[in-house]
């Protein structure tokens, strides 16, 4: 009696093991000045989320940087440094999750 008892609890544990899943967090850095005008940010995240597809990844959820004072003197900073060229803008986070079988 006792060995039919283990053999059902071993296959019941079996029926019910889960899928494992990975997470990965990507970081998509975006620019301003007059490169800006030639880089979307809409695109540059779509082209990242594509990617990041084609691995076998799905988007779960996307985090805005808060920009702080310092940030924005830094990057105003380098605006005028570049004349116009280049300045930093605060990046996104992606995370995306890839579920294993």
């Amino acid at each position: 009696m006792n060995i039919l008892n283990t053999h059902a609890n071993r296959q019941s544990a079996e029926d019910f093991k889960t899928d494992t899943s990975r997470n990965k967090v990507v970081n998509v850095s975006l620019a301003g000045g007059l490169v800006g005008i030639f880089v979307s940010p809409r695109k540059k995240i779509e082209e990242k989320i594509n990617s990041m597809n084609a691995q076998g990844y799905k988007f779960v959820y996307s985090l805005g940087a808060n920009s702080n004072i310092i940030f924005l003197m830094f990057s105003v900073v380098v605006l005028a440094i570049t004349c116009f060229i280049y300045m930093p803008l605060p990046s996104y986070m992606l995370v995306f999750e890839k579920i294993e079988r």
